[in-house]
């Protein structure tokens, strides 16, 4: 923030952090797009975005056995398997 702190600088400044905040999150909008795209046209990029640090938190494998890229599909995945443990009944539990 500049020096002078004053009211106008303020909201100037909050005015400008909020652009950027939100031309940052449309970036990281239209890599993912992007990657999804890469991924459908060459399907041998699979292994080596999971590979990837960032590729791990943007796949999880569903009850099917497929890759969920997705964030829908991830939310699906993790509900089915958060509804499976839960109903699954545990020897350790009953000691």
């Amino acid at each position: 923030m500049c020096k002078s702190g004053t009211e106008a600088n303020k909201a100037r400044y909050k005015n400008i952090k909020n652009w950027a905040k939100k031309m940052v999150a449309k970036a990281m909008k239209d890599a993912a797009k992007w990657e999804l795209r890469e991924l459908s046209e060459h399907p041998d990029k699979v292994f080596k975005l999971v590979k990837s640090e960032k590729g791990w938190e943007r796949c999880m494998k569903g009850s099917d056995g497929r890759l969920n890229f997705v964030e829908k599909d991830r939310e699906k995945a993790c509900k089915e398997h958060m509804e499976r443990i839960m109903n699954e009944e545990n020897d350790w539990i009953r000691t």
